[in-house]
């Protein structure tokens, strides 16, 4: 049964001879137990049932609307259609059927039976199969030891007209009126009764069954037929450690008479019934003995999940899922339990590093450490690959693996100590042959060492070009990682992984490493991406470096489509006329947008992306911050292109053109003579000009919805341009009617709304700007300080003016007022879905301001600190439009609305570093 060679579980403990099972997991129960529960209450129950069904019926026609909005009658669906502290509240009705548990049920004992009794009678839906192979293989043992038979009863239930409303009310009655101490009461005995009831023999089932024309082959278990899975599924014994004793011996009785799962096929479903958990509180307990436990974690069946659990448990490693399975043990000391574990990984380690080169009987379980920790782990582990490479990611399910695998991924889980730095590994190091290139490939490998390495190595800019390979080839980076990233670069991630190409990050990286150590790192990062990624990233060096030509490129682009291809078209340095070489790069990527309209709609999507890539890297060779000012220069460029469809042309009386309306909307407008048409003449609607129109209005339309979404991003995060910049796009037919309506600010504080090359703010004179000045839109925020947003309020509602977005009257907060209480992460829960805040790489949410070189982070505190050192910033020196934008993030995800303003309350629960 096991597979642990002996010298391996006597290292770890002696056996305890003391240890009686037999005396442990004996328990008394009452061998009427079941026919008492069930004896006078059987034919009761389907006269209940039928009550139920016809009070249903006497409702079918009462109508009312669903959550979602949606009306219906209560005979055809049974939903929620509220929010409320109870679920039975959420449903409509709800005091016809808490009328109906106190004059028809009146106790929770005969409840619980009905919902048994429905629960073990209801379909299965999908796996259907498996339910009518269980019914027939254990009904008889099942049938036996009721006393009843279940299917009897359920095609009894069948003839019910409304038997799946039934079913969910009493289930919510089930769930309002539930008594634990009951439940558990019946649930165990009912356990008990069935483990001295049911063989060996006769507890599990070969399921043999056709899978896409092959025959698969799976074990279940007689309790996992629904007539005991619901007792198993409702036992709860972990309120008080007896309760827990009893709950534990009780499954572990179940788990030694199915022999450990240790079965020829594998389980059809695992119910977790037991966690990892569990056992932990039994080990500290003295429930079960340590070999018991190491085995429990090292070679049986649930050995994998347990100890990835267990080792992400013990690093405080857990998924917020994960941690939810911990809630029902917060008055637990697992100090024992968490030192066992260490010493059983400890103990797979030393095993898996004393054979480097075949697998073990542990390798399954190695290979599902979730975290090992320590510099003597990662060096040993150096060692172990001798000159081996690391294998490539692999995310699909394997159920054999390599030993390089398994060692590779033990690398990819080692992380430093926190007490852990160069000294350390210098330590480690002494006697040992690693090369510091091998130091550099592991640390492109497990990212987490880098800095350690480069401080040790001295390779100045090491860490820096590790996230910047990962940052492009990684697309399954920790968050941790992916923090920093978003520090490193204002280009988003999806689009490095899509082919964007952050030029200046890599110029960077470049200065600081040298050619000879990047392209070591080139070859390095073959390692952590499953495709060959790094020859991409070495192409697009070439480009960056002048090493290919525009014009050869582009005509092999003609001859041949190719995305990767066009991505390097993009990089490749602009001439000495850069001005025309970018408009004609960009007038091609238009074109070969247009020209993937003749493919596939995968294709068009799949080019689509590539040409977005294309721009974003083409505003970055161009030396734009934001991709956004260079499709506003460049449209502003192409307007020539575009002015001939705003022109009234003729056809057969009728002239036709796109006319932009004050408010800066497209439409199709139709004269005849002086009078406007309301629609196009029939006889026109084909023609081959109108087509050609309908595609130039719906790309104006786009590019008009785009930019609309742009500028209240720009006053959000600051971005600014130059004067003359401003003067050009408001030439832009497209941009103009957005851009008229809003007010500006300039490098020297001048606001007002853009007025015939000039700011204008009433009652001042007119300010003319030098043309390189730079200037933004402006934040509320910035004109209440200065005084002037009443006056633009005032300005706006005299002459009628509306804005493209709320920029006037948007929520302002400034009271950067400093409290010593916590905000709790649970009410930031809605902030993680704002596609602006990512995972920090500590804990809670980041936001990057690249504009203001600030990074925002929010965990039960908020701080801001400097983008490059990550140094904090005293509260009085956060720019004013960061502190009001987070605050305002925060107030909505907090309140569900914005303030407009930090209430006395909100007050309480914020806290601010101060210096």
């Amino acid at each position: 049964m096991y597979f642990m060679n002996v010298n391996f579980r006597n290292s770890m403990m002696h056996v305890d001879e003391n240890f009686d099972f037999k005396k442990t997991f004996s328990l008394l129960h009452e061998p009427a137990f079941v026919k008492k529960l069930f004896g006078k209450n059987y034919a009761k129950s389907l006269s209940i049932f039928e009550k139920l069904n016809n009070l249903v019926a006497k409702h079918a026609s009462y109508e009312y609307t669903t959550k979602n909005g949606v009306l219906c009658l209560l005979g055809d669906t049974f939903a929620e259609s509220k929010k409320a502290e109870q679920a039975l509240d959420c449903y409509p009705l709800a005091y016809e059927w808490r009328n109906f548990f106190k004059q028809e049920i009146g106790d929770f004992r005969i409840l619980l039976q009905l919902e048994f009794i429905l629960s073990a009678t209801r379909d299965k839906g999908k796996n259907f199969g498996i339910y009518e192979f269980m019914n027939r293989e254990f009904t008889a043992d099942i049938v036996k030891f009721y006393g009843f038979d279940l299917l009897e009863l359920k095609n009894n239930l069948k003839s019910l007209s409304y038997y799946d409303t039934v079913y969910e009310i009493i289930h919510l009655l089930s769930k309002t009126y539930w008594d634990t101490k009951y439940a558990n009461y019946v649930a165990k005995n009912i356990l008990i009764s069935f483990l001295s009831f049911i063989g060996r023999n006769s507890i599990k089932k070969e399921y043999i069954y056709d899978s896409y024309g092959t025959k698969e082959s799976r074990t279940v278990f007689i309790y996992q037929h629904i007539g005991l899975d619901y007792w198993m599924s409702i036992y709860n014994g972990r309120i008080s450690d007896k309760e827990f004793a009893d709950f534990f011996r009780i499954f572990y009785q179940y788990y030694i008479k199915s022999d450990f799962f240790a079965i020829k096929s594998p389980l059809y479903f695992y119910k977790g019934y037991v966690s990892v958990f569990d056992f932990g509180k039994a080990y500290v307990m003295g429930l079960i003995p340590e070999s018991e436990m190491i085995e429990e974690l090292t070679v049986r069946s649930n050995a994998q999940e347990y100890m990835s659990l267990a080792s992400a448990f013990l690093f405080d490693k857990l998924t917020d899922t994960q941690q939810q399975k911990l809630d029902v043990f917060k008055r637990t000391d697992f100090s024992a339990f968490k030192e066992l574990i260490q010493r059983v990984i400890d103990h797979i380690l030393d095993v898996e590093l004393k054979q480097p080169d075949s697998l073990t009987d542990v390798s399954p379980v190695a290979m599902k450490l979730e975290h090992i920790e320590g510099v003597a782990a990662f060096v040993s582990l150096l060692k172990a690959f001798k000159k081996e490479s690391f294998a490539k990611p692999n995310y699909y399910f394997k159920s054999v693996h390599t030993k390089n695998e398994v060692l590779s991924e033990l690398l990819r889980r080692c992380y430093p100590f926190k007490i852990d730095n160069a000294a350390s590994l210098s330590t480690q190091l002494k006697g040992v042959r690693i090369s510091d290139k091998q130091l550099a490939g592991a640390a492109m490998y497990a990212p987490q060492w880098a800095e350690i390495v480069e401080d040790y190595t001295g390779w100045k800019g090491l860490t820096n070009a590790i996230h910047f390979f990962h940052a492009h080839l990684d697309e399954y980076s920790e968050n941790w990682q992916k923090a920093i990233i978003a520090r490193c670069t204002p280009v988003d991630q999806e689009y490095l992984l899509q082919g964007a190409f952050d030029l200046n990050w890599f110029r960077e990286i470049y200065k600081e490493l040298g050619m000879k150590r990047m392209e070591l790192l080139c070859k390095a990062s073959d390692s952590i991406t499953t495709e060959n990624g790094h020859e991409k990233i070495c192409k697009y060096a070439s480009a960056i470096n002048g090493k290919l030509k525009a014009k050869d490129i582009r005509k092999e682009l003609e001859r041949k489509r190719n995305k990767e291809l066009l991505m390097l078209y993009c990089l490749i340095p602009l001439n000495k006329r850069s001005k025309t070489d970018l408009l004609e790069r960009y007038r091609y990527l238009k074109q070969f947008s247009a020209e993937s309209k003749g493919y596939s709609s995968q294709r068009q999507e799949s080019e689509k992306k590539a040409v977005e890539t294309g721009i974003q890297n083409l505003a970055i060779n161009a030396g734009y911050n934001d991709v956004s000012r260079l499709m506003w220069h460049m449209e502003s460029e192409l307007i020539s292109e575009i002015q001939p469809y705003l022109t009234p042309k003729e056809y057969e009386g009728v002239d036709i053109y796109i006319r932009i309306t004050d408010e800066g909307h497209f439409e199709l407008s139709y004269v005849k003579g002086d009078r406007p048409l309301s629609s196009i003449p029939a006889r026109l609607r084909k023609h081959a000009y109108m087509e050609e129109l309908r595609a130039v209005l719906k790309n104006l339309k786009n590019l008009s919805s785009r930019f609309l979404g742009m500028l209240e991003q720009f006053m959000r995060d600051g971005i600014s341009f130059y004067w003359s910049e401003l003067v050009s796009f408001m030439q832009n037919p497209v941009l103009s009617p957005l851009l008229k309506n809003l007010v500006y600010i300039t490098e020297d504080g001048i606001t007002g709304f853009y007025s015939a090359g000039a700011l204008l703010l009433p009652g001042k004179e007119s300010a003319f700007p030098e043309p390189n000045s730079r200037v933004h839109i402006a934040h509320p925020v910035e004109l209440l300080k200065s005084n002037s947003l009443h006056l633009c309020r005032e300005y706006m509602s005299a002459k009628e003016i509306t804005q493209p977005f709320k920029q006037l009257f948007r929520e302002v907060y400034n009271n950067k007022h400093t409290g010593n209480n916590h905000l709790r992460m649970d009410d930031l829960s809605d902030l993680s879905n704002n596609s602006r805040w990512l995972p920090n790489h500590t804990e809670g949410l980041q936001r990057i301001y690249f504009e203001f070189n600030i990074v925002a982070t929010v965990s039960d505190t908020i701080e801001f600190r400097d983008r490059t050192s990550y140094l904090p910033i005293p509260i009085h020196e956060v720019p004013d439009i960061v502190f009001s934008e987070v605050i305002r993030d925060i107030d909505f995800a907090i309140n569900g609305t914005y303030t407009a303003s930090l209430s006395t309350t909100y007050k309480e629960i914020v806290s601010y570093p101060v210096a």
